[in-house]
C-alpha cells in the first residue's frame, strides 16, 4: 500500500534532481541546518497511539519496515505481550524516524562543511487527547514560537512554560547564527561522524546518540542494502 506523498518534487527548476544527487559541493546550499522530528510523529500517519497488537500484525509492521532483516531486528523490540508489542511498535515508529534523519545526516555530512543540529522532541503537549496521539506531529510548534496562550484549552503549565523558553531560545540562536548553542539552556552538539549526536529536546534537554549501539549497527547494515527507512509509508496493522 502506497503512503501519502510526502516528498519533494522534481520541478526542473526549484529542485532540477532529485536531492540524493546534489549532494555534491556547489550544487547545493551549503547552510547550518536545524532538522529533526517529534517522538509520535507517526501517529499522525498512522493512526492514535497503538493500545493492542496481535502477534500477526506486529510481525506485518516489522517486514513492512524491513523487509528480509525484519527477523534481525525483531529481538530489539520486546513482542511478547499486547501490551510490549503496543509498546514496541510506538519505539519502532520513533526509531525509523531516527534512523531516516540518520541516514540524511551520513548523506550530507560527505559533503557539506557548515553543521547540522539534529532533535528528538520527547515533550507531551497536554490536552484532552495527549494521550491517544503522544508528542504528534508539529508539537513543537508552539513552543518553538512561544504560543502556548493562543490554546488556552490546553492548560500549559510552568513547566510548559519553561521548555517554551528553552525551545525558543535555540532557535532564536540558530536563527540568529546559524547555532543554536548561545544560552544556557545546555550544549547541542551538531550531528558529525559515524555515531553522531542529536537533542532530546524536553524538560532536561541533553544530547544522546541517535540510537543505540545495537539498533545503529543493524541501520547501517539495512542502509548499506539499500534500505530506506521512513515512518510515512508505514501503515499501522489493524490491533488486536
Amino acid at each position: 500500500m502506497k503512503g501519502p506523498l510526502l516528498v519533494p518534487i522534481i520541478d526542473g527548476v526549484l529542485l532540477p534532481a532529485r536531492p540524493q544527487s546534489l549532494l555534491v559541493p556547489g550544487a547545493f546550499a551549503d547552510v547550518p541546518i536545524l532538522a529533526g522530528i517529534d517522538a509520535d510523529d507517526a501517529s499522525a500517519f498512522s493512526g492514535p497511539l497503538v493500545r493492542s497488537m496481535s502477534r500477526s500484525a506486529w510481525k506485518s509492521l516489522l517486514e513492512q519496515a524491513f523487509g528480509s532483516m525484519a527477523p534481525k531486528f525483531a529481538p530489539l523490540y520486546p513482542a511478547a505481550t499486547a501490551a510490549q508489542r503496543a509498546r514496541s511498535a510506538r519505539q519502532l515508529h520513533r526509531d525509523l524516524g531516527l534512523a531516516a534523519l540518520y541516514a540524511w545526516s551520513q548523506a550530507r555530512d560527505g559533503h557539506a562543511r557548515s553543521p547540522a543540529y539534529g532533535y528528538l522532541f520527547d515533550h507531551l503537549e497536554p490536552g484532552p487527547q495527549s494521550g491517544r496521539w503522544g508528542v504528534f506531529h508539529s508539537s513543537e510548534l508552539p513552543y518553538v514560537f512561544g504560543t502556548l496562550d493562543a490554546a488556552p484549552e490546553r492548560h500549559f503549565t510552568a513547566g510548559d512554560r519553561a521548555v517554551a523558553a528553552r525551545v525558543s531560545g535555540y532557535w532564536r540562536d540558530f536563527i540568529k547564527s546559524g547555532d543554536p548553542n548561545g544560552g544556557d539552556a545546555g550544549d547541542w552538539p551538531p550531528m558529525q561522524g559515524a555515531d553522531p549526536l542529536l537533542m532530546v529536546l524536553g524538560r532536561r534537554p541533553a544530547p544522546r546518540p541517535v540510537l543505540p549501539p545495537r539498533k545503529l549497527a543493524l541501520l547501517r547494515s539495512f542502509l548499506s542494502r539499500g534500505g530506506r527507512p521512513s515512518i510515512f509509508w508505514v501503515k499501522r496493522p489493524a490491533s488486536g
